[in-house]
Parts: structure tokens; C-alpha cells; sequence
């Protein structure tokens, strides 16, 4: 369900195919594509198709088998330091025949990647969900994108640890999902950049590139 929605997410509006703008350097002002309006178009896609959309998720009894028993130093003696974190929600969420889905579609730096994913291995750990997936874009795609937005060049080292969740569950799947565009614009093309989104992080990397202008960062 989710690979169809994400083939249904078109650029420009009203295209047939997913076409962007390629980095470039105007004015001494780096243009680049947003990501949130690609976000927005999933989430809409997802909705239809009868997804929940930040959904947060209760651990119940289940939260207490992630206390973690350390040792203190310098006295050397035992202490369960007790999991009082909620986690937080998902971008997406469904379940159907029993079983149990989350989605985070990635448009926060990559350290938010990587919290994404060390909540989807917790979640598998506790048999809450039965498969998360990360959502993030291609190597090819990012350099076009807002600076240090997750991706999997700057994930792929850690692959081979996650992998290592499977040993703490007895079933479940942890799936990275990367995403690309089908074609960049050519100097001909008319073809927008996707806007940025008007949040904190995107106004204080439009401040720093010296420009009031409100132009993609």
C-alpha cells in the first residue's frame, strides 16, 4: 500500500512524474528542494487509504521489560535505571488481520533518522508493532534537498548494527524504504523547486544564508 502511494507522488502538481529542480548556486544563495510538500502528499495518499496519521502507540505492561539494569561507578552496585520515556507518535499506522504497521517518512535532520529507528527497533522489541519502516531518500535524491536531511548514504554505516535488532525480537520486520526522483529538470523544464517548510530549523538555514528572500533552502 505504501509503495503505490509513494509512486503516486508527482512534481510539479498535476505532472505524471516525479521531475525536480537540481541544487544550484543563484546569487551566491543555495537553492534546493523542500520536503515537507513530499511528506504532505504521502500523508494525503496514506489517509485515504485508511492510515492513521500520528499515532501514538501504548507499550502497557510491555514498557517495563525496557528497564535497563546498569552498574554504578565508582560504588559497583546495581541500579535499574526505570524507562519513563513515551516515545512519541508515528507518521503513520494501521492494522489490519492482526497485524501491526508504523511508518516514519523522514523530514527531519538525520539525527531524527536516527531516532526513528531506534524507536522502531524498541517498538519490535516489545511486540507493540509487528513492522516499522523508515522512509528516506536516495543518495541521488538527497543533494538536491535541504542540507542534512536524513538519508541512507549517511544511514548505510549503521545498517549492519540495526540488523543486530533481530536478535532481541521473535518476529517482526524493520524495513528501510529509500525513495528518488524520476528525472532532474533540464534548464528548459518548467519546473518549480519544492518549497521548504516555514518551520524553525528552515527559517534559521534561511537566515544563514545571509538572503531575506523566501527561497528554498
Amino acid at each position: 500500500m505504501y509503495k503505490e502511494a509513494i509512486e503516486k507522488i508527482v512534481w510539479p502538481p498535476g505532472s505524471d512524474t516525479f521531475k525536480i529542480r537540481p541544487k544550484a548556486v543563484v546569487d551566491g544563495v543555495v537553492r534546493r528542494n523542500g520536503v515537507k510538500p513530499i511528506r504532505d502528499a504521502f500523508l494525503s495518499l496514506m489517509n485515504e487509504a485508511g492510515w492513521k496519521s500520528e499515532k501514538g502507540l501504548d507499550f502497557g505492561e510491555a514498557k517495563e521489560a525496557l528497564n535497563t539494569d546498569v552498574v554504578l561507578y565508582p560504588q559497583g552496585s546495581r541500579y535499574t535505571e526505570e524507562c519513563t520515556t513515551g516515545f512519541g507518535g508515528f507518521d503513520f499506522y494501521t492494522e489490519s488481520s492482526g497485524l501491526r504497521v508504523v511508518i516514519e517518512w523522514e523530514t527531519g535532520n538525520i539525527s531524527s533518522s536516527h531516532r526513528s529507528v531506534n524507536k522502531l527497533c524498541i517498538c519490535l522489541k516489545a511486540s507493540i508493532i509487528d513492522a516499522g519502516v523508515l522512509i528516506v531518500p536516495s543518495r541521488s535524491l538527497y543533494k538536491h534537498l535541504t542540507d542534512r536531511i536524513g538519508n541512507i548514504d549517511e544511514l548505510s554505516g549503521y545498517l549492519n548494527l540495526w540488523q543486530t535488532a533481530a536478535r532481541t525480537c521473535e518476529r517482526g520486520l524493520l524495513a528501510v524504504t529509500v525513495v528518488e526522483h524520476d528525472t532532474l529538470a533540464g534548464p528548459g523544464d518548467d519546473v518549480d523547486y519544492i518549497p521548504a517548510g516555514l518551520d524553525g530549523n528552515s527559517l534559521m538555514r534561511r537566515a544563514q544564508s545571509g538572503s531575506g528572500r523566501r527561497d528554498p533552502q
